[in-house]
């Protein structure tokens, strides 16, 4: 259980990393100024592809993970980490991103609220399954089917 563990904590890093390392490289180039008339259009092509990677990542955790509630877990760690880390990320912003003004250091902080909620709920959603048939079966063993 540890081992799986370390494991989410290990892999909602790497995935933290490839977000932030994603916006020091490009952010100035996604012009994420929120006053823009094409901020929604950018917003939502980016939260399109933050899902289609989420929905990447999940599944090849979970071909790392193959416990009964490996979405859950990193449905929790991976937003509890990614957030801690993001903390200093905004509270140095200057040090992280110094090509972005106020402004779209907001785009950017609007872009990562949205996609920590995709991040909840991503690995939820393909772990349903797996979570329905394990109730089923217990309400089987529970009633003696």
């Amino acid at each position: 259980m540890i081992k799986k563990l370390g494991l989410s904590i290990v892999f909602s890093f790497i995935i933290w990393v490839g977000a932030i390392s994603f916006f020091i490289l490009f952010s100035h180039q996604l012009q994420l100024d929120v006053s823009r008339s094409n901020f929604a259009f950018l917003f939502l092509l980016l939260e399109l592809g933050t899902f289609i990677l989420l929905i990447f990542a999940s599944f090849l955790y979970q071909k790392l993970d193959r416990s009964p509630f490996a979405g859950v877990k990193l449905a929790i760690l991976g937003p509890a980490i990614g957030l801690f880390c993001d903390t200093f990320v905004l509270w140095n912003y200057t040090r992280f991103f110094p090509t972005l003004n106020e402004v779209e250091v907001i785009g950017f902080s609007t872009w990562m609220a949205f996609a920590y909620v995709l991040f909840l709920f991503t690995p939820l959603l393909m772990t349903r399954k797996r979570i329905e048939q394990l109730i089923q079966k217990k309400r089987g063993v529970s009633y003696g089917n």
